[in-house]
């Protein structure tokens, strides 16, 4: 329980600007080398008008114009579930260690917020050189992001 182990034993508390936590070491080495195994689009080295967001993953219709089916996001990131779970063990480990009650109870703790009835979804994601993500406002049902 290696992502639990980082929250007890080797996180940092920060309050300003605002309340945020640093997590030292909360993931095991194999889990990190699946991130670093998962094959991702570089978008910098693809003839498009990359604008340096996450946008192009399907969000904006620009990136699909002219495809009259509305066209397909290109995958620069990958999220890890069900289907895909045997190519990400560890990351899928990580999965299971989320959703233990004593993990999502630590959290909810340490946030002053319930985490019982919330879900899990990790990703990996591929953010380049230039990349840079607009200020936004998550939807409100994402409770937490790291």
């Amino acid at each position: 329980m290696e992502f639990l182990n980082s929250l007890k034993k080797r996180l940092k508390h920060y309050s300003s600007p605002f309340d945020h936590w640093e997590l030292n070491e909360p993931l095991t080495e194999e889990a990190i080398e699946e991130i670093c195994k998962t094959e991702i689009i570089d978008l910098t080295k693809m003839n498009i008008n990359y604008d340096g967001t996450r946008a192009i993953d399907g969000g904006e219709g620009k990136f699909r114009e002219g495809i009259s089916d509305g066209g397909k996001a290109i995958k620069f990131r990958c999220f890890v579930g069900k289907e895909n779970s045997k190519d990400f063990p560890n990351l899928s480990k990580l999965i299971e260690e989320l959703r233990s009650k004593d993990t999502y109870g630590y959290i909810s703790e340490l946030i002053k917020k319930n985490l019982y009835n919330s879900y899990v979804r990790v990703e990996v994601i591929c953010d380049r050189k230039g990349f840079w993500l607009k200020p936004h406002c998550d939807i409100k049902e994402k409770l937490i992001s790291g």
